[in-house]
């Protein structure tokens, strides 16, 4: 075929730009070129993976087939903040490695929500430097925990009470590994009663929710049927050094007492943490006001953090209740105006709370009632009430 010399050139030029644009495209799909990139983070959020160590499962629809793992600490993106609910999950579309799907939205903690520095007093109220950065007290506190999201296993879910409890091969056995308080089992066998260090137990065999599914026997009374609340409020007492979490609409009545930590005491003499009537957040999804595992700084720990709506002097929300900093807890006026709990505590009172959006919060410097009683709790106090 002949064509005019001009012609065969245009014709020329237009291969080369046309092979240009292939080329571009190709390099786009496989490398994540500049044009390509800006047009997917368009209202994207650029989002990390919180699991405490371990590996989040990938779906490819809310509660589908596993598409892979994703390990802790990697970054996805979430196209849109769209949660779905299925399967006593929340789910968010995310993309990972350039391959979409579903995965539960607790685990993933986004950079629109990362939060400044917690627990920064201000200069005339400093409180002890006993929250370095180094406690390897904090960190020794991580139990065995199974963040890996997965639909429940078995029947009749219980929730963990305590700091942590060893679950063991056979009634009164050697134990198989460590759960921590708040964590979630189902029960699959009621054994009945077996010695474990001349005391008799009674043992029931239970399944690990989430994470690997193991299994193994626990003494009873570590477990509560309480695993969610109807209209949870929390009061904190100074004085008293106490935490609580009630639901007057259940049937009973709920109410558990924690020991807690409170800010140090202040030029006048009284701690500084922040008295009165608040909420926690407005937003449950694990971010900013809910975090489900909080290890930046280390010595938060791993554990959850469930902040406050009460503002600092600069208008930030930086009070919250969290894990215990130092081990053993220590009962007193410590912290930087932040309710310190032990590590099944807060992980039990974030649990039953987390989706209770703007829960009523009242902290107050008196000893609190309960029932004609005053509140207390059989821990140590580090240090006496403050006048």
């Amino acid at each position: 075929l002949c064509v005019p010399l001009g012609v065969m050139r245009s014709c020329v030029v237009l291969t080369l730009i046309v092979a240009a644009v292939v080329v571009a495209q190709v390099a786009s799909e496989h490398t994540g070129s500049t044009v390509l990139s800006s047009l997917q983070s368009t209202g994207e959020l650029a989002c990390v993976v919180q699991t405490s160590g371990s590996s989040l499962r990938f779906r490819d629809a809310p509660m589908g087939n596993v598409l892979g793992k994703i390990p802790h600490g990697a970054k996805v993106e979430v196209p849109e903040w769209k949660v779905t609910e299925k399967g006593g999950f929340k789910w968010v579309m995310i993309r990972y490695n350039g391959q979409e799907g579903f995965a539960a939205s607790e685990f993933i903690q986004c950079s629109d929500d990362a939060p400044p520095d917690e627990e920064s007093p201000s200069a005339t109220d400093a409180a002890p430097d006993d929250a370095s950065a180094g406690d390897a007290e904090a960190e020794a506190e991580e139990a065995d925990e199974a963040h890996e999201t997965e639909e429940g296993q078995g029947g009749g879910v219980h929730c963990i009470v305590g700091d942590s409890v060893n679950v063991r091969h056979k009634p009164g056995g050697d134990k198989a590994f460590e759960i921590l308080g708040g964590s979630q089992v189902a029960l699959v066998e009621d054994f009945g009663p077996a010695l474990l260090g001349g005391r008799t137990y009674h043992w029931v065999k239970i399944i690990e929710q989430g994470g690997g599914g193991r299994t193994g026997y626990i003494a009873k009374n570590f477990l509560s049927p309480i695993c969610a609340l109807k209209n949870p409020e929390i009061f904190v007492s100074l004085k008293g050094l106490t935490v609580e979490l009630v639901d007057k609409t259940m049937d009973p009545p709920f109410h558990e007492v924690y020991p807690c930590g409170v800010g140090t005491l202040g030029r006048n003499g009284k701690p500084i943490t922040p008295v009165g009537d608040t909420t926690t957040g407005p937003k449950t999804s694990n971010g900013w006001y809910y975090i489900v595992s909080r290890t930046k700084p280390a010595y938060f720990g791993g554990f959850p953090f469930l902040r406050l709506m009460f503002q600092n002097s600069r208008g930030a929300n930086t009070y919250g209740l969290h894990g215990p900093i130092t081990q053993p807890l220590k009962r007193g006026y410590v912290s930087h105006g932040c309710m310190r709990m032990r590590g099944g505590d807060i992980t039990r009172i974030f649990n039953l709370v987390k989706d209770h959006a703007s829960t009523p919060v009242r902290v107050q410097e008196d000893f609190r009632m309960w029932e004609g009683k005053q509140v207390d709790v059989a821990y140590p106090r580090h240090h006496e009430p403050f006048q």
